[in-house]
């Protein structure tokens, strides 16, 4: 082989090097430019399906929205003469419970009964106005076909089983400033409804609310915990302090947080049911 020739078969060797090379770079550069187009592909369709989902979620709370205005439109002279008319029997109710001594089948004397609402609606002290008390007796009025509820059960099996005392508790004057205070709290209900009780005295400096019957205001409802919050009573004014319950404590529609002083006439809500804070 000549030096020409030899020449000749390294360069054709280096071209062929050379366009392997050209061919591999050409192929990384497709795979390489495929790659890029489908990751910018998948970012629009990824951006635009968040942009739809949030079209649709948008009309779609705008739709519901409509919806509940123009049912509350359709339903809400429904639900105020319902209002009314539950207002009217519980008033009625309220009315009839302490006109019941005067009733004909109140088989006592309607000077000896003593209309005290909750636990139990009476207490007869039989023969008082004789000046000769032969017995005590509690009575609860029911209407239609109305059951004791759990706490007047109680109540009823404590008497029948004789578990009633007679104590005389003495204690030392109250400070004129705290007995003045405290004679007039009084928690009232908004909308009264049975078994909660419309007006609860408040007659310590710390009341606990809840559900449970250890406690001093007790509201049988579902949405009251049963330890939901404390009122105490400090330089003639009242602090509310929710415990942790479920569904909250609230001033004038404002969640309780941390302990809250609350004014004269204010709104308290626990759970869902309101009260007027007296005092």
């Amino acid at each position: 082989m000549t030096a020409s020739e030899a020449l000749l078969v390294i360069s054709l060797v280096a071209a062929a090097i050379a366009i392997v090379i050209v061919v591999f770079k050409l192929f990384k550069l497709r795979s390489e430019f495929q790659s890029r187009v489908q990751e910018q592909y998948e970012a629009f369709r990824k951006n635009e399906l968040q942009a739809l989902s949030q079209q649709y979620e948008e009309l779609a709370q705008n739709k519901a929205l409509l919806r509940f205005e123009q049912w509350t439109k359709a339903k809400e002279e429904e639900i105020r003469k319902d209002a009314i008319n539950r207002s009217r029997v519980v008033t009625i109710g309220k009315v009839s419970e302490q006109v019941i001594p005067f009733h004909p089948d109140f088989s006592y004397n309607p000077k000896d009964a003593r209309f005290i609402g909750s636990p139990v609606d009476f207490i007869v002290f039989d023969g008082l106005d004789d000046k000769e008390v032969r017995k005590v007796v509690f009575i609860e009025v029911k209407t239609g076909g109305a059951t004791l509820t759990r706490r007047e059960r109680q109540i009823k099996d404590a008497v029948d089983r004789r578990l009633v005392e007679f104590k005389v508790l003495s204690i030392l004057p109250v400070p004129a400033v705290t007995q003045r205070s405290l004679r007039g709290a009084h928690l009232i209900a908004v909308e009264p409804a049975d078994p909660i009780p419309t007006d609860f005295s408040l007659m310590k400096d710390e009341i606990s609310v809840g559900r449970s019957e250890d406690n001093d205001v007790v509201i049988p409802h579902p949405s009251i915990s049963r330890v939901h919050a404390r009122l105490m009573h400090r330089d003639g004014d009242y602090e509310l302090t929710d415990l942790g319950s479920a569904n909250g404590s609230f001033v004038s529609n404002q969640q309780v947080s941390a302990p809250t002083i609350v004014a004269n006439g204010s709104e308290l809500r626990f759970g869902s049911i309101r009260f007027i804070l007296r005092f």
